[in-house]
């Protein structure tokens, strides 16, 4: 009988894994997939929350031997025309040599970790929950107290606590390539324009390479996309050599559920983290340190004397869902000033990068 069973390997997992070992529980964690894995994510440790919760959560915070490049801040722009910038210096990995890292650590710290392990469901029983999971076809079931849902926008966990929620979802796209383009390399450069603001396409320089991405509706990705390729080579150099590979994925979109009085954080003895729980910043999609402290927070939920575990947890969510619901409000501003002019357009978006950066 494990403590505490985490289902997911990424940030809020490992995070989760890091602390319940530190309490001394007996801890499993399952991942379906074999690390490294491909990830959708720019690899940014954005904002003083994220990199405080990251140096919190991991002790030799930031790992030298992943460090490939500290930019100076963010370029955005809207179209080819005007354009400004948002100084905020901040460390940049590739997302999956950083997960592995993390995973690595929860181990170091006592976790038993099972990698290429797939969720299939819970059920209660008389002392917690029997897990059911899957590898290679066969089924495996594992005993646990508690329960962490970190297993991402996708979360099986999420399903089968609340079956009846429908669930939302932007995408995120992501190309890596071989090129040039004529842009500032010390800059993550962000292309909007009033026709879609506040989706956007962007790209950033990372070990000699170009990351070109889009985050937006799963029913305009593509459209912003070829605008955004578009744009860059007509108007800033951009000459691809080579594409390495092209990947995309579906971030949950659950603000409405987590500004009302009841949000599907979890139930009894079961808590979701980090994408599962619907923790990301609205605009930007950047979670991982949501992530991060969330995982950790989940846990310490459970030792607290509060009978209910998801009052516990929500009181410590508190800071995380003001964030996100004023970030929100932020992102409706940017639609209101994209029916406006362009200069308005600008301030808007950088105002809510500012805000974000500073929380």
């Amino acid at each position: 009988m494990y403590d505490v069973a985490i289902i997911g390997g990424g940030p809020a997992g490992a995070a989760a894994g890091v602390r319940a070992a530190g309490k001394g529980l007996k801890t499993l964690l399952v991942e379906k997939k074999h690390f490294p894995r491909a990830k959708v994510c720019s690899g940014l440790i954005v904002g003083k929350t994220a990199q405080r919760a990251a140096r919190q959560a991991f002790a030799g915070w930031p790992p030298d031997q992943l460090f490939h490049q500290n930019y100076r801040g963010f370029c955005l722009h809207v179209g080819a025309g005007p354009a400004c910038t948002v100084d905020w210096p901040m460390p940049a990995f590739w997302r999956c040599e950083l997960d592995q890292w993390m995973l690595e650590q929860a181990v170091k710290a006592g976790v038993e970790a099972f990698e290429g392990v797939e969720f299939v469901n819970f059920e209660c029983c008389s002392n917690g929950y029997k897990v059911y999971c899957k590898t290679f076809g066969e089924e495996r079931t594992f005993f646990a107290r508690k329960i962490v849902g970190a297993d991402g926008g996708f979360s099986r966990v999420r399903k089968r606590v609340y079956s009846g929620l429908k669930v939302f979802y932007a995408c995120g796209y992501q190309e890596v390539m071989q090129g040039t383009a004529e842009l500032a390399p010390e800059y993550i450069h962000v292309f909007t324009d009033k026709a879609f603001a506040p989706y956007y396409a962007a790209l950033h320089f990372k070990q000699e390479k170009m990351v070109f991405e889009v985050g937006a509706p799963i029913k305009d990705y593509l459209h912003i996309r070829n605008w955004g390729l578009d744009l860059l080579k007509r108007h800033f150099g951009l000459c691809i050599q080579e594409v390495i590979f092209k990947r995309g994925c579906l971030e949950p979109l659950l603000y409405r559920q987590l500004f009302s009085g009841l949000p599907p954080l979890g139930r009894g003895g079961v808590l979701l983290a980090g994408d599962a729980a619907g923790l990301l910043a609205p605009g930007t999609g950047e979670g991982i340190g949501f992530a991060l402290d969330s995982g950790a927070m989940a846990i310490d939920a459970f030792d607290q004397e509060k009978s209910d575990h998801l009052e516990a947890y929500l009181e410590m969510l508190g800071n995380i869902i003001l964030t996100i619901k004023e970030a929100y409000q932020g992102v409706r501003a940017i639609r209101r000033a994209a029916e406006k002019d362009a200069r308005e357009l600008l301030e808007s978006m950088a105002t809510l990068l500012v805000y974000l950066i500073n929380k």
